[in-house]
């Protein structure tokens, strides 16, 4: 993993979630961003992209996040990817599942969108310093 984060995909099917989240980290955390709503565009987005760190919705309609992080993960280059997830399911048993798989963070919708360039960048910065 680098130390620079600088692409970012990110699979939301709420476009509100999408257009905020885009304008946070674009504008204050001068990250790029790619975002679709599909394992399908998720697959050919990571292909063509090269995404760093993927921010995925849990909850997308026809499959979960978890089940395209795990696609991106069998791609060439992608077996380490990290993700962080976004989820309106609160359960301490999902945030469990999803930290034990290796998510870097799982943020409970609704948050605090502003601050979401800083978590990216310190759970980054946290994981970098791991290896």
């Amino acid at each position: 993993m680098t130390l620079d984060l600088k692409r970012i995909l990110q699979v939301e099917d709420d476009p509100d979630i999408a257009t905020l989240s885009r304008l946070v980290l674009e504008e204050i955390g001068g990250y790029e961003i790619e975002q679709c709503v599909t394992l399908p565009e998720a697959v050919g987005l990571a292909l063509n992209f090269q995404p760093q760190l993927l921010l995925l919705d849990y909850m997308l309609p026809g499959h979960s996040g978890l089940v395209i992080w795990n696609a991106i993960k069998m791609l060439p280059g992608y077996k380490d990817v990290p993700a962080i997830f976004l989820t309106a399911r609160a359960e301490p048993e999902l945030r469990a599942k999803l930290l034990g798989l290796g998510a870097l963070a799982v943020l409970v919708k609704p948050f605090d969108a502003m601050k979401l360039s800083s978590i990216i960048g310190n759970r980054w910065r946290t994981k970098a310093g791991q290896i």
